[in-house]
């Protein structure tokens, strides 16, 4: 007979999944009023939701200016991570919904791929209805993870894409792209401060920093402006204020925000550009020839074709 069960402090302690729902679909849609509407519920049940998340994890979530909504940053946080969950309930929903109907599981492959939080949110999630639709036979998992020995050492993944290739005979790594880099911001910004259209100014500007795992091996403004032999002396650097974050995703919507300049990374930020939500305040860029992006899988795998697959849909996208 089992014993007594105690209460379960990881289930207990998690919030409410309409909660979170409701949560996302709010950020996701930035308004109340547009995410009852896609969730088909009543306005003022999506704001009790979210306030009861926000009262169960004691943050605010979201800045309420007016009639509009804006994430926080302990939101941004929340939101990639419930993003990226609820994908992964929805595909795997559709899976066993087609599982079902089909009554036939044997001919689909389940494919789990890793890479950095940035990559996975920025570019592989609005890439991922494609790949859908092209390969309906791949069932494919995204792992996010900053840190690219883990990725190596992790026998669950079966292919990766990081900055370094494979030197384990057990794996092929092949390049997929250098980095280009160049400043960006949005066009309001630009329109509040012309000056900066001279690269020379840029570095009296409101400079956006990345720092921690994300910061791609030490490569940030002081040597961006370096390759472009601009004087970047940090004191004529005008010092009053000093924007920092760890998390890329988080320093583009500063970007977007309207609160300085930040590196875009081309891979990264191109959707971006195309929508006009940033802009290019200097046409100089700098492409790092020893920064090359690899896509790393096992050799031999019983999975090969579809990641043979997977890997000529990125050399075709990229």
């Amino acid at each position: 007979m089992k014993s007594d069960i105690k209460p379960d402090p990881f289930f207990n302690g998690l919030p409410s999944l309409t909660a979170l729902k409701a949560f996302a679909a709010s950020a996701h849609y930035k308004s109340f009023t547009d995410a009852s509407k896609a969730l088909c519920v009543t306005q003022s049940a999506v704001s009790r939701q979210v306030r009861e998340l926000e009262e169960h994890l004691n943050v605010s979530l979201f800045a309420r200016v007016g009639r509009s909504i804006e994430l926080t940053e302990e939101g941004r946080k929340l939101y990639e991570t419930a993003y990226i969950c609820f994908s992964h309930i929805y595909q795997t929903v559709e899976e066993i919904s087609e599982c079902r109907k089909n009554n036939n599981t044997t001919h689909r492959k389940k494919l789990t791929i890793a890479m950095t939080h940035a990559f996975s949110v920025l570019w592989m999630a609005k890439k991922m209805s494609n790949f859908i639709k092209e390969f309906p036979d791949i069932d494919l998992t995204i792992y996010s993870i900053d840190d690219s020995k883990s990725m190596a050492d992790d026998t669950s993944i079966d292919g990766y894409i990081s900055l370094e290739p494979s030197r384990c005979d057990d794996y092929v790594s092949t390049a997929l792209f250098c980095d280009k880099v160049f400043p960006v911001c949005s066009p309001k910004y630009l329109s509040e401060h012309p000056e900066i259209t001279d690269v020379n100014h840029l570095k009296d500007a409101d400079l956006l920093h990345l720092q921690g795992s994300q910061a791609n091996q030490g490569f940030g403004w002081k040597q961006w402006l370096e390759f472009c032999g601009i004087d970047n002396n940090q004191d004529n650097h005008k010092g009053e204020k000093l924007l920092t974050a760890s998390s890329y995703q988080f320093l583009i919507q500063m970007a977007l925000d309207h609160q300085g300049i930040a590196l875009g990374w081309a891979h990264l930020i191109e959707d971006l550009l195309k929508r006009g939500e940033l802009v290019r305040p200097v046409s100089k860029s700098v492409t790092l020839g020893n920064y090359v992006h690899y896509f790393t899988h096992k050799k031999h795998s019983d999975k090969e074709y579809e990641l043979l697959k997977l890997k000529g849909w990125l050399l075709t996208h990229l």
